[in-house]
């Protein structure tokens, strides 16, 4: 009966400990930077899978910027113009998709920010949104015509919105 009581108390010392929320994952956005940020372009000429990429570039690349069944949202590179960059004239209704480039461009420049692990949805990365220059860290899972990096952080470097 003692040794009962003690796992009753471990457990109510680590519920106290963690929480009721901790079967909620943490905001991925980090407040810093992180260091050695590279460019799209240069993450998909040097990268391989499994390793660890911190890359930084913008939300979009596609009319739906997030995806969240697939938990994910596409970036494209900087040096890549979104619709309308530059030019406040433009009435592009969609910039983020990048309509005014090529297909062949955005595959190239581009690729998918998959939200790891699994249970993690779009709501988790708190204010992100479309054309946001942001610095993603995580692990390649894919390459080819389509890459897929598994992020886990978000630092926002930029919005272009506000």
């Amino acid at each position: 009966m003692i040794a009962f009581g003690r796992v009753v108390v471990a457990v109510l010392m680590l519920t106290s400990v963690f929480g009721c929320d901790r079967d909620k994952p943490p905001l991925l956005i980090v407040a810093n930077a992180p260091a050695g940020d590279t460019s799209i372009l240069h993450m998909k000429a040097v990268a391989k899978v499994g390793e660890r990429v911190t890359v930084r570039g913008r939300i979009g690349g596609q009319a739906r910027a997030f995806i969240e069944e697939d938990r994910e949202f596409r970036m494209m590179d900087l040096s890549v113009p979104y619709c309308g960059a530059g030019n406040p004239e433009a009435a592009c209704p969609q910039p983020w998709d990048y309509c005014c480039e090529k297909k062949e461009l955005k595959a190239a420049a581009g690729f998918r920010a998959r939200i790891a692990p699994p249970q993690w949805r779009r709501e988790h990365f708190g204010p992100l949104k479309p054309l946001m220059e942001v610095v993603v860290t995580g692990t390649v899972s894919s390459i080819g015509p389509e890459w897929i990096v598994e992020v886990d952080s978000v630092h926002i470097a930029a919005d272009p919105g506000g």
